[in-house]
């Protein structure tokens, strides 16, 4: 009398595939089914849920880090950085062609021109000698919190850089993603901003694309990824308003911050 072996039958009269290799390439698909049991109420979801093997995506920092429990020396340092409040403006050189000038003040400075058209002021973060801030073969990011006086009858720009740079262009009431490459400005506009009111404006350079990439309030609004400058700029961030009528203008500045791969 013969032993058939469960596992080495044929499925069916119509199906060649053992019983057993059937088995081990459903458990194979199974394995390989990154979404496998992660339906409500299977167990790896109910696990999640229930913070007991893991935490939903982007989670880590706000469920398990507590407040002060990283120390600097699992902070990274592959990168300068600067983070301003405008506690003080030591440190940077401004100029200006009429009688602008600046306020500083708690969380904020106020910079305005003169009342005369065609009055201006610009305040900015000098590099030093043979020491770019700048180098556009490295990832950047600038940032500024700010808010305008009024949204008509000036120019401004808030940037990094001098020569060449990148940043924000504003004409009147219009906003402009914008960046200069020593000879060449490209801009693409930005609709939808009330610049009177308060916005978090930052730019950040990807040198592997490369390409800029314009944010308000941490929404994408732009990129520009042409006409890009190439080498150092020695200069820092950059403030600059200028009068387009017989009023005086303004903008208020919380912040700035920048930051660039070593």
């Amino acid at each position: 009398m013969s032993t058939e072996i469960w596992g080495l039958l044929a499925k069916s009269a119509t199906d060649s595939e053992t019983i057993e290799d059937a088995i081990i390439r459903l458990i194979a698909a199974h394995n390989d089914d990154e979404t496998a049991h992660l339906e409500v109420g299977q167990s790896l979801q109910s696990h999640k849920a229930s913070e007991i093997i893991d935490h939903l995506a982007l989670s880590i920092v706000a469920d398990k880090i507590a407040d002060g429990q990283v120390d600097f020396a699992k902070l990274s340092s592959d990168s300068l950085m600067l983070i301003s409040c405008f506690e003080s403006l030591d440190g940077w050189q401004y100029d200006m062609d009429g009688s602008g000038g600046k306020i500083l003040s708690t969380f904020y400075t106020k910079i305005y021109s003169g009342s005369v058209n065609g009055n201006w002021t610009s305040y900015w973060i000098p590099g030093a000698s043979g020491y770019p801030i700048c180098d556009f073969s490295k990832k950047m990011l600038f940032q500024t919190t700010l808010r305008l006086g009024s949204s008509s009858s000036q120019e401004m720009y808030l940037q990094c850089g001098i020569g060449k740079w990148f940043g924000f262009h504003i004409v009147n009431g219009n906003l402009y993603a914008n960046v200069y490459n020593g000879s060449t400005e490209t801009e693409v506009q930005i609709s939808g901003i009330t610049l009177t009111d308060d916005h978090v404006y930052r730019v950040i350079f990807d040198p592997s694309v490369p390409a800029f990439y314009y944010y308000v309030d941490g929404i994408l609004k732009a990129t520009i990824s042409t006409g890009l400058p190439t080498g150092n700029a020695y200069d820092g961030p950059f403030y600059y308003i200028k009068t387009s009528s017989n009023a005086q203008r303004y903008f208020i500045v919380h912040d700035v911050l920048f930051s660039r791969d070593r």
